[in-house]
């Protein structure tokens, strides 16, 4: 892949692609089409749309075979992303020098690894883990393994906090996340002015362990087959509300 030379704009057009393919259901048409405009080139997807396009990026996405070109009814040509433009996807993203950079990009750098990565080391590996596993899911096993990592990761992260603050009567069993993080914060006391923000935490980390529990098993109950953005939003949550947490505790 350290072949592939692609200017910044070329890797955004390709990541664009990508995961706008990502969000195609069933039976929809995955391809992309290149209109020439009066005021510049278009191209048009299923799932997005980009104005002024440089062509020349079409082309050396083709040059490379991240793209290929397609039979197409029209005479404007039309294009698809090909395995190896997916690969490169997946390894463009996962050359970021830390995994918690990926996700810190799509936040605005809204957290720092480096504490949380020092204070919790086992928690942050099985976090990264699913982080590295996002860039190249596409099949359901995937998306549950993403699932079984993020649950394993907040299970350690509350152990570490039970530990911490040395809580005594906190429920014996791991899997029991939300029972053990309340005696930690009952434990632990916040600050008067926080107090209610401390509550919706709870509240909060609540909410994305039943998102995990989903992930894990499939949304099996629910019916629906999981998404990219299932374990994207999954992968996210966890890593926000752990640092949130780890915060404010």
């Amino acid at each position: 892949m350290e072949d592939v030379l692609l200017e910044k704009q070329q890797k955004e057009l390709l990541a664009d692609l990508v995961e706008a393919d990502r969000l195609i259901e069933d039976g929809m048409p995955r391809h992309f089409i290149v209109l020439g405009m009066l005021q510049g080139y278009v191209l048009t997807h299923p799932r997005m749309e980009r104005e002024t396009i440089d062509p020349g990026d079409v082309r050396t996405l083709e040059e490379y075979r991240l793209i290929r070109r397609i039979a197409s009814s029209g005479r404007d040509p039309a294009y698809e992303v090909t395995n190896t433009g997916r690969s490169y996807y997946a390894w463009m993203k996962q050359s970021v020098a830390e995994p918690v950079e990926r996700l810190e990009a799509e936040a605005r750098r809204l957290v720092q690894a480096d504490r949380f990565r020092e204070r919790h080391p086992a928690v942050h590996e099985r976090w990264a883990q699913a982080e590295r596993k996002l860039w190249e899911a596409e099949t359901s096993d995937h998306f549950t393994e993403i699932g079984h990592a993020c649950r394993e990761a907040i299970q350690l992260f509350v152990t570490d906090l039970v530990t911490e603050h040395g809580v005594e009567d906190a429920n014996p069993d791991p899997q029991k996340t939300v029972a053990r993080l309340k005696a930690v914060m009952a434990k632990a006391g916040t600050p008067t002015t926080v107090n209610a923000f401390s509550e919706a935490l709870l509240a909060y980390f609540g909410t994305v362990s039943d998102l995990i529990q989903r992930q894990e098993h499939g949304a099996q109950k629910e019916g629906a087959p999981l998404a990219w953005e299932d374990a994207r939003r999954v992968g996210f949550q966890t890593l926000l509300i752990m640092f949130e947490l780890d915060r404010t505790l």
